[in-house]
Order: structure tokens, then sequence, then C-alpha cells
């Protein structure tokens, strides 16, 4: 049985009451309501309403009022605009949403919005899989300690090197840190000629190997001058890579072998290679007296793959699926989304087949990707998360896939 210890929060951020932001709003609201009104009251277009006022104002305005309030109307909705604008820039972000989730045994899942760990608690200490981020790790540590008499985090095992999972492990000073050997060699910055990737590619509008100022983004823009330890006014692929990875701590101790095992308090926990197109890195973590299989990135269970499949390879993800069944875990506790169990792998897989087999038929047809995106609805997952936003980025990585040279 699985039982939620602690409910997810979340808070939401609205303009407060007396600030000067909220009384420049409220005016611009109050002075577009009262010409939608107007424009409504005049009859003189058919079946207009203050619903969608603003838009038909601004093109109809100069017909009902004249030019001089069409323009009223134009710089009364950009200024409204401008200040929506600058009220969510302003606003406090969101509280994360975190919980703790009893799985089975002395076994707990713990969440930080879309990404989760485990940690086991033993009479010795706590072993604690993925912290996740340093602000997650800390407040997972202060939840353990009010929890269980005080237990601190002794062993902290890595999933694989991956900033967004591996990042954190220094709230828990002097515990130590374990991973597969590939991690130490994975978390070394690169060269400093090293290009720029993925997205950064598109960004470098200049194309002159660095995001500058104006072509940064997200965090990157948020902390350019931090992250551009040079000062050259340029982020480099290093510099970008060690801004990513500065939470993530070197691992204190590593394994070569296909499994590791841990005893900590009389309980045991075990580390098993799954080297995978995703990390060369990628450990399965499980627990074999509660039956739990920990996994992380390539495998999230009543969800379809993530975006357009880019480390994809059908042989590799059947290896990856196959080995996660092998364990026979009561419980499956993936890195992104749902719990769950064997059938749920199962279902993946079969999720995999029937996305390749409707992408090759099309293929076969003749048809473009954008008529086996059409076409293929694969209905029978529409309420896998994911598949809204996904389902046409799947087709596309998989086209990708059974197109490539």
């Amino acid at each position: 049985m699985v039982a939620s210890l602690e409910p997810e929060s979340t808070t939401g951020s609205t303009v407060s009451p007396g600030d000067p932001m909220e009384a420049a709003t409220l005016t611009c609201a109050f002075t577009m309501r009262r010409l939608c009104s107007r424009v409504a009251m005049t009859g003189r277009i058919a079946g207009f309403s203050r619903k969608g006022c603003l838009t038909s104002a601004i093109f109809h305005g100069n017909n009902l009022f004249g030019g001089r309030m069409r323009k009223t109307i134009l710089a009364m909705s950009f200024v409204w605009l401008a200040l929506a604008a600058t009220a969510a820039a302003q606003a406090p972000a969101a509280a994360p949403r975190r919980s703790i989730t009893h799985v089975a045994g002395d076994v707990y899942r713990f969440q930080n919005n879309d990404h989760f760990g485990v940690f086991m608690v033993t009479p010795q200490g706590v072993v604690l899989a993925d912290p996740i981020n340093l602000d997650t790790a800390n407040w997972v540590k202060g939840e353990i300690a009010a929890r269980f008499n005080n237990a601190k985090v002794v062993e902290v095992l890595y999933s694989h090197r991956d900033w967004d999972h591996a990042s954190g492990a220094a709230a828990f000073p002097g515990a130590k840190v374990i991973s597969r050997m590939e991690s130490v060699k994975e978390l070394q910055p690169p060269p400093a000629n090293t290009k720029l990737s993925g997205g950064n590619v598109a960004a470098d509008k200049n194309k002159d190997g660095l995001l500058q100022a104006d072509e940064a983004s997200g965090a990157n823009a948020q902390n350019f001058a931090k992250i551009d330890k040079d000062g050259n006014g340029g982020l480099s692929a290093r510099e970008l890579f060690q801004a990513q990875f500065a939470d993530v701590v070197l691992p204190t101790e590593t394994y070569d072998t296909p499994v590791k095992k841990i005893t900590l308090g009389g309980k045991q926990v075990e580390l098993h290679y799954v080297p995978s197109l995703h990390a060369s890195d990628l450990s399965f973590i499980y627990f074999p007296a509660e039956k739990v299989l920990f996994v992380v990135d390539v495998i999230s269970l009543k969800r379809v793959f993530y975006r357009d499949m880019g480390d994809f390879g059908e042989q590799d993800m059947i290896a990856t699926l196959d080995k996660a069944m092998s364990f026979n875990a009561a419980v499956i506790v993936p890195g992104h989304g749902e719990m769950g169990n064997n059938q749920d792998v199962q279902d993946l897989r079969q999720y995999m087949v029937d996305l390749k087999n409707g992408v090759q038929s099309g293929i076969s047809k003749g048809q473009t990707l954008q008529q086996i995106q059409a076409g293929l609805t694969l209905d029978k997952y529409a309420n896998w998360s994911g598949y809204p936003a996904w389902r046409t980025m799947n087709i596309e990585g998989m086209y990708a896939y059974l197109t490539r040279k």
C-alpha cells in the first residue's frame, strides 16, 4: 500500500493589495471596461458584446468613434499588456511541489515538482538516491530529521550524472557519494574549445560559438555575469557546463562491477549497471527486501516518450525495458512520473511497438511526416502523461530514427 505522508503544496502569485502596480492595472482595466461598454451599447456591430471587446474595439473603434478613440484604445491596450507582463515578471515564483510518499518497508519516495528520488531509513543512517538539487536536498534533509528521530543521510547514490538528478549532495556533509565509475569522467568540464550543442546552437545568432547576453535566455540570461567566468562577454560550452553542474558533487566511491551491494544497518541496496544511449554511467537502484526498483530517465511509466526521443535506439530500449522487468519488482519508482509495476513496463514496450509500426506503415505508403502525425493518433494511450504535447514529437523522433542514413 502506498500512502502519502505529506500532501503536495502549490502556491500561486498575484499583485499585492496596495501595490502601485495593482492600482495602475485596475485603473487601466476600468478604463478599458468603460470603452468596451460604450462599444457594446452602440449596437452598430452585429452580435457584439463585452466578451472579446479589446480586439473588436481596436479594429472597429475608428468607425465607431473616430481615429482619436481608436488611438486611445490602442494606447490603453498596450499599457495594459505591458503592466501585465511587468507584474508577471515581478511576481514571486510558485513554491515547488514537494511530497514524501511511503513506498514499501523503510523505503520512501520524495518529490520536487516533476522529479523524484528515493531513500531508505536504517538504524545506522539513511541511504538516499538522487538528491535532485541543493534546495530539494536541504528540504528532504530536514524532513528526514523531523520524521525519523534526527536520522542523517550517510550515503548518497547517483542513478547517473545528469545535473537535474545528481545535484545537491553537498547538503549531506560527510556522506559517501557513490556512483558508477564512468560518472567521474562524465562530470569533468569539456575542453575550452568545445562547440555549443543542442538549443544553444540555434540561440547563437552570430555564429561565433558563444552566447552573448542578447542571445542567452532563462537561467543563462539571469545569471549571465556569474556564468561568464572569463568576462569576455560570451558564454562558452565549458562555462555553460560548469554552471549546470555547479552543485553536483564528484563521487567519493565508484564501482566497476555489474552490481554493487551496499549494506547499512542490516539493510541492503544494490546498484546495477545498465549502460544506455542516454547515459554511459546509468545504474538501476534496487532494494531487494522491499522489492522496490528505482529507474531514472530511461523509463517513465504511463507516459509517452520524452519529446522527440533524442537518444532513442530500439535495441537499447528493449534491453533497458527487459532489464527492468527482470527484477520482478513489486514497485517500480521512476525518476519522472507515476509509480507502477512490470505490467506498466510491458505497456511501455507495447507503446514503442505501436509507435514504430504506425510510423513504418506510413513511410511504406509514401506519406510525409505531417501526414503520419495527422493519421497516427495512438488513441489507446490518450490518457497517458505527455500524450497531448509529445505524441506528434514522438512520431517525429521515430520517423527520424527509421529514415536515418
